[in-house]
């Protein structure tokens, strides 16, 4: 222990016998003078790490804490979940199937265990599969599995009520009655009986009736949720805002095909649109990747005119994702509809009155909605560059697979209690 100016106090018990120690190694040698010297510094005793003795005072270890640290368990799609169909809109190409399925491939990676297809609204045949094709495919799919989980629970149910299931004592012949008995005594019915049946299978299974006590208890199986009231399919159109004409076209198709089906909403507005569409602007040069980066871009545009389409319902909605793309950009933002005559170019105009000089068109669009050629001409009529739409960016992806989490009540990411969330 040390006193107030730092130094350590020892006992003069302690000092005594130091002093008789260093006199009695005088005059021998070095290597065995400095041992001897601290074993008597210690008195031949050593502070152990569970609690310091008489001899010097040592750095305690900190206890760890107990438990273990896990990360927490994804969340899975559950198996009995109804699919999801992923309805694309627009003329289907190769091109469009290829942005579909590595949309579905992201969403598949955000929701492990989703069953996902792509219908097309204007497809035929094989290659691009309708709408209405796919949704009935995976409805009689779906219908014919739940059939067999029903069949299979009430054959299981009935064994356990006849005693014929498995496990049961009729078939295995494990349990020893009153007749074969080694004595050849018959107990009498009643408890006796079921003492001696509870007996002769507890001395099969001793081991596992008395666990030791340190053991782990088991834990219980997680059960998987029932979606009985839910669709056998469930539809997300490919649309980041409301498009009247198209949510029409899809929704003629779900009651076409027939199927246990239900329509969502479309997958804007919402802030990871704004990340996308700033994203693509900074491909294309018209604007900053980061703010923080704090670099000059020559071509970065100073007015932002945010395209969409599906009419006057269409733009309001983008006005939305407009003003989260103004704050990130620092730049005014203005929506107008690329399926409008002139309202790009007029919008344009409008930023070029207030004192925009770069003016530049970012389509807040997935691309197979878009009629072809509809971009570049309204680009060329305003003057104005243009960027990508947003195509297969992570975040729609990651919008699919949350809609779909989010309709059918699928829980996010948790921790267990008392875990620690990385």
């Amino acid at each position: 222990m040390a006193d107030g100016r730092g130094r350590l106090r020892v006992s003069d018990g302690r000092r005594r016998r130091v002093r008789r120690a260093i006199a009695d190694i005088l005059g021998t040698s070095r290597p065995a003078r400095t041992a001897a010297l601290a074993q008597a510094l210690t008195c031949g005793r050593m502070s152990s790490p569970t609690g310091p003795d008489n001899g010097l005072p040592v750095r305690m270890p900190r206890p760890r804490t107990p438990g273990r640290h896990r990360r927490p368990e994804p969340v899975v799609a559950p198996s009995n979940a109804p699919s999801l169909v992923l309805a694309v809109p627009g003329a289907p190409s190769g091109s469009v199937r290829s942005l579909a399925e590595e949309i579905l491939s992201i969403a598949r990676s955000e929701l492990p265990g989703l069953r996902a297809q792509v219908g097309y609204v204007e497809g035929d045949g094989e290659e691009f599969p309708s709408l209405e094709t796919v949704l009935a495919e995976e409805s009689a799919a779906r219908s014919a599995a739940v059939q067999a989980a029903d069949s299979a629970h009430a054959a299981d149910a009935a064994h356990a009520e006849d005693g014929t299931g498995p496990g049961s004592a009729g078939d295995a012949g494990d349990t020893v009655g009153p007749e074969g008995s080694e004595d050849g005594a018959a107990e009498p019915d009643g408890a006796g009986a079921e003492a001696g049946r509870t007996a002769s299978s507890g001395g099969k299974h001793a081991g596992a009736a008395a666990p030791d006590d340190g053991a782990r208890e088991p834990q219980p199986a997680r059960q998987q949720p029932q979606f009985t009231d839910a669709p056998d399919v469930l539809v997300i159109p490919l649309l980041v805002g409301p498009d009247p004409g198209q949510m029409r076209r899809i929704r003629q198709s779900v009651l076409s095909s027939g199927a246990v089906a239900e329509l969502t909403d479309v997958l804007g507005p919402h802030p990871l649109l704004a990340e996308g569409v700033h994203v693509k602007l900074s491909e294309a040069g018209l604007a900053r990747a980061d703010r923080a980066r704090l670099f000059t871009v020559a071509t970065a545009a100073d007015g932002i005119v945010l395209a969409a389409v599906g009419g006057e319902e269409a733009v309001q909605a983008a006005g939305i994702t407009g003003m989260l793309l103004a704050a990130r950009l620092a730049v005014p933002v203005l929506a107008a509809a690329l399926d409008a005559d002139g309202a790009v170019a007029r919008t344009a105009e409008q930023l070029r009155e207030s004192g925009s000089q770069q003016v530049a068109i970012a389509p807040c669009l997935i691309g197979p909605e878009v009629p072809e050629g509809l971009l570049e001409a309204a680009a060329r009529e305003a003057d104005c560059s243009v960027s990508e739409p947003l195509g297969a960016y992570p975040a729609v992806g990651k919008l699919v697979a949350s809609t779909y989490a989010a309709k059918l009540g699928i829980a996010k990411q948790q921790a267990a209690p008392g875990m620690p969330v990385r």
